[in-house]
């Protein structure tokens, strides 16, 4: 008997299916059938025989059933291999995957498995994006206990989706059948377009739908609400689907969750896809601590041992927010995360702080390190304050940053100590501008503000610097072009806690798209999803007061274009073969050829870059043979391989994480042709995953494979 599979409900806090389509195969199938069945418990017979009957799906190999019998206290077991075969055994030679222009030379494997020989007649049948370029049937003659070779030319048109290739092999008197799934993806990642606005009460707004995004890989989606928040949904959006779980953008990502819960489900609102908060959340506690190390600190990537500072204050942030909206978080956890910040904050550390002056000169100083001061405000709001360090830094506040003065004044607030707070909080958010950082504790001049910005919230919400501060951190979230996980949490836990009392207004609408209605809007936030990707979609408003809206178009191009450019950072690929001699020539590889890819960054800019994440997107005829060349004697040639600080291998792709400072780094991997034909090549990229300016877009091409 064979056990049964046992099923895990699992969630990612750094979103799941469809969402991930930013830096994975958006199309997934379950091509490989397992076999695994469980009989159940079968009663024997007089004669100590038991039967079953198993239905085994399309299968050619070996097979072990194993038994466990039992009789009173009495236990046995036994197993036995069987052999399954056809009397046609039919074996494709298939790429994991497709991308729309690929042609494909498809040998198939014909194995006669009796002792006559057979004249048989072998057909492609082929559904979705892809189609038989030459004969769909050859007829042949395969000899007893031997096999043939045929072999068919496959063409994917300009679609992504998902396909079958459907073979068969008739003898005269059976015919024998192979179906494989494949997917065709795109050879770039997904692409989104989106706007918002507000709209009065009484006023028509018209919203132009336009996109070239392949009809099968678009989706649309409208949000109306009375929340002005809802402008910032695609920061919200992004912030959810972020894919990687370093424990950033793993509290990033569930944060705002616990007080937008609605807007995320609006937000996330898909066909078949129900989005469970309470599950996310949960499950992000689960992983934290699963990412606490001995000392008590958050380790940076899970299964890592590379302590973060900041990333434990903000997971001492988030469990105790966590724990005061209803939600089971181990005191153990918290406790040791608080034992870790109260020595942390005691050694004083300085770091190099980069920033704008007031007259938008770029400078660099020392200063008591920010994570001192988001350590102190978050000891004292929760557990016991470290008066005496906070007093050691009371008459330094000249050294410190302007966001660390804030929160300093805060961390007195929250202890009681009204005079300290007034001596020590500035009377403006206003003068240096940080400089975007894209590591240690991921500063930059929103993020600060935002940061400063929920302290007094938090501890003295009716403070007059509150208006400004949240209009000015509205302009700049609809403004930047590139905004980090950082500042879009922070930016949206300020934000909530300001607009907890929405303004009343009695504004309803009728929505219509291309003359038709399309949803009506009477006071509940609305999402409409169905009949809005193509043409003009009208918002028509009546009553009193304002509503807002947010719209977001999502889709694939079938040529996997994209915008080729280098910005403060340049990626290129280069290939070699296993002797480090250059190929130039990418459409005179021969099946079975062992290429070695060499991907190169540089920075444009000079100044250390962190948390870079590298991805280049194989073409169908590769697969990746071994990513750590160390281990290949052949490659010796190689001297300029640097150690990723993390690594995510995928079927059609693999990802770097690594950071840079003024010296070009260079990867490599082994890839190996392995199917014929003239497959698309997707880019390479690189990006900062905080500082979305930092990016380069590079090397697109074809490949083609002879045999």
């Amino acid at each position: 008997m064979v056990l049964p599979d046992i099923k895990f409900k699992s969630s990612s806090t750094g979103g799941d299916g469809y969402d991930l389509q930013k830096r994975v195969n958006p199309l997934t199938n379950k091509r490989v059938k397992l076999v695994a069945y469980w009989s159940g418990i079968l009663k024997t017979d007089g004669n100590g025989i038991a039967s079953c009957y198993v239905d085994i799906p399309q299968f050619s190999g070996d097979l072990r059933v194993m038994a466990v019998a039992y009789k009173d206290k009495a236990f046995g077991n036994a197993e036995k291999h069987i052999k399954v075969a056809d009397p046609i055994v039919i074996s494709p030679s298939m790429p994991r995957f497709l991308s729309p222009g690929d042609t494909l030379s498809l040998p198939v494997t014909i194995t006669n498995t009796t002792t006559k020989s057979q004249n048989i007649t072998a057909r492609v049948e082929l559904n979705g994006p892809i189609s038989v370029t030459g004969p769909a049937t050859q007829t042949i003659s395969v000899a007893a206990n031997s096999e043939v070779r045929p072999v068919f030319q496959i063409a994917v048109g300009q679609k992504t989706g998902e396909g079958e290739v459907i073979l068969k092999v008739n003898n005269g008197t059976e015919t024998f059948n192979d179906k494989t799934e494949i997917t065709v993806r795109p050879p770039s990642s997904l692409q989104k377009i989106s706007g918002a606005g507000e709209l009065s009460a009484g006023n028509v707004s018209e919203i132009l739908m336009q996109n070239k995004f392949i009809a099968n890989s678009k989706t649309a989606k409208l949000i109306i609400s009375r929340s002005p928040v809802v402008q910032f949904s695609d920061q919200l959006s992004y912030l959810l689907g972020y894919p990687y779980g370093c424990v950033e953008q793993t509290i990033s990502t569930v944060f705002p969750q616990l007080y937008y819960t609605n807007l995320v489900k609006s937000i996330s609102n898909k066909p078949g896809r129900v989005v469970e908060v309470s599950v996310n959340i949960h499950a992000a506690i689960r992983k934290l601590q699963s990412m606490q190390q001995y000392n008590g600190s958050m380790s940076y990537w899970q299964g890592g041992n590379e302590e973060s500072w900041w990333g434990s204050a903000y997971a001492f942030h988030f469990l105790n927010e966590a724990k005061k909206a209803g939600y089971e978080v181990p005191e153990e956890t918290i406790n040791k995360i608080n034992n870790y910040l109260s020595l942390k904050v005691k050694q004083h550390p300085v770091e190099t702080y980069y920033y704008y002056d007031a007259s938008g000169m770029e400078k660099r100083k020392n200063i008591p390190s920010k994570d001192i001061f988001y350590s102190l405000y978050l000891m004292s709001l929760y557990s016991k304050a470290d008066i005496a360090t906070m007093n050691f830094y009371r008459s330094r506040t000249n050294e410190m940053a302007m966001d660390s003065r804030y929160l300093l004044a805060a961390s007195y607030m929250a202890c009681g100590d009204r005079k300290a707070y007034d001596d020590l909080l500035p009377g403006i958010f206003a003068g240096e501008q940080s400089k975007p950082s894209t590591g240690g504790n991921f500063y930059s001049y929103v993020r600060d503000e935002a940061l400063a910005l929920n302290a007094l919230l938090e501890t003295d919400p009716t403070n007059s610097q509150i208006g400004s501060m949240v209009k000015h951190l509205s302009q700049q979230m609809k403004n930047e072009k590139y905004l980090s996980t950082q500042d879009r949490a922070f930016s949206f836990l300020a934000l909530g806690k300001f607009m907890k009392a929405n303004a009343a207004t009695k504004a309803t609408a009728t929505i219509t798209s291309n003359g038709k209605v399309a949803g009506e809007f009477k006071g509940d936030d609305l999402t409409i999803t169905n009949g809005i990707s193509d043409g003009s979609v009208k918002i028509a408003t009546t009553g009193t007061g304002k509503l807002y809206y947010f719209w977001e178009m999502e889709g694939l191009t079938s040529d996997g274009s994209f915008k080729q450019e280098d910005s403060y950072l340049q990626v290129r690929k280069n290939f070699f073969n296993r002797f480090g001699q250059p190929l130039s020539n990418l459409n005179s590889l021969q099946q079975n050829d062992l290429i070695v890819v060499k991907l190169s960054l540089v920075n444009l800019q000079r100044n250390k870059v962190e948390n870079i994440v590298i991805s280049d997107i194989l073409p169908a005829g590769f697969e990746i043979e071994n990513p750590r060349i160390s281990a290949v004697p052949e490659l010796a040639w190689i001297k300029d391989n640097t150690l990723p600080d993390h690594m995510d291998i995928r079927d059609d792709r693999i990802h770097y994480f690594t950071a840079i400072a003024d010296k070009p780094i260079s990867f490599y991997y082994l890839a190996r042709a392995v199917s014929t034909g003239k497959f698309t090549m997707g880019p390479v990229s690189a990006d900062a995953m905080y500082d979305g300016s930092y990016h380069s877009y590079y090397g697109a091409g074809v490949v083609t494979i002879g045999q």
